[in-house]
């Protein structure tokens, strides 16, 4: 949930519960829910998240 308030998806922790909640949460083309943790098994090249939101809602998150 941290990680999507971060990166700007949502605006705020209950909000991105609900989104979770629901499966409207894809990251890197897999479905996230609450207990979800990112690894780099989650993550392009290594570094880089791509975050759905909904169906037309798309973010890009990196990792350094």
């Amino acid at each position: 949930m941290d990680f999507l308030v971060e990166a700007g998806v949502v605006k705020s922790k209950r909000e991105a519960r609900e989104f979770l909640s629901t499966n409207a949460i894809s990251i890197s083309a897999r479905k996230a829910d609450v207990d979800t943790r990112i690894t780099a098994d989650w993550l392009l090249f290594g570094e880089i998240a791509l975050v759905r939101r909904g169906k037309k809602n798309w973010h890009v998150a990196r990792f350094e």
